[in-house]
């Protein structure tokens, strides 16, 4: 039986797998984080030897390690494309406060239900995309884009930055920065 090997610290090194192709061992630190690179993805591995996250699987790990806030909001947003007035109220607090800056400021949910589709509705749901979210202190500010079909036929775009303010998990204040597009500036 082959002697296990050891790092600096006394503790166990983890295995080298067999590496096909162009997969390289690089040594970052310590044995204790090495990191295999291949051409499709990239695997850690931690102190056990076992992979911990491979790279493409990041996204999955990080949608299930979201706060109850984080979530609140991407369910609000998924109700909003879908005009789904239930779901978007069920994120809301009794006193919510909506705010488009420039527009309109709404207090209530039942004002909010009732402005759900917006000043001038065209029965077509908007698309919004969140581009970026965070959050800190119970706050949650995102990056989105808006796509919105227009009485005329035409397709209105934005760019949004939003504040969600939450209590208790659920959204207490929404306050919206909207910035129309012209066709040059989006992609």
């Amino acid at each position: 039986m082959a002697a296990e090997l050891r790092d600096r610290e006394g503790l166990p090194r983890p295995p080298r797998p067999a590496l096909r192709g162009s997969a390289v061992w690089k040594k970052t630190g310590s044995w204790r984080a090495t990191t295999l690179l291949c051409k499709r993805h990239t695997v850690l591995v931690g102190l056990s030897g076992r992979p911990c996250v491979p790279q493409r699987e990041q996204k999955t790990v990080a949608a299930a390690s979201q706060s109850t806030n984080k979530r609140t909001v991407e369910r609000y947003i998924d109700g909003f494309n879908k005009s789904d007035h239930e779901q978007i109220l069920s994120c809301l607090t009794d006193d919510i406060e909506w705010t488009v800056f420039g527009h309109y400021r709404i207090t209530g949910k039942e004002a909010y239900d009732a402005n759900i589709e917006g000043p001038d509705p065209v029965g077509v749901p908007p698309k919004v995309r969140v581009t970026r979210m965070v959050e800190e202190d119970g706050v949650i500010m995102a990056e989105m884009t808006l796509e919105a079909l227009q009485k005329d036929g035409s397709v209105m775009r934005a760019a949004m930055g939003e504040v969600f303010v939450m209590r208790d998990g659920l959204i207490r204040e929404r306050r919206a920065y909207v910035v129309p597009l012209t066709e040059n500036d989006y992609k």
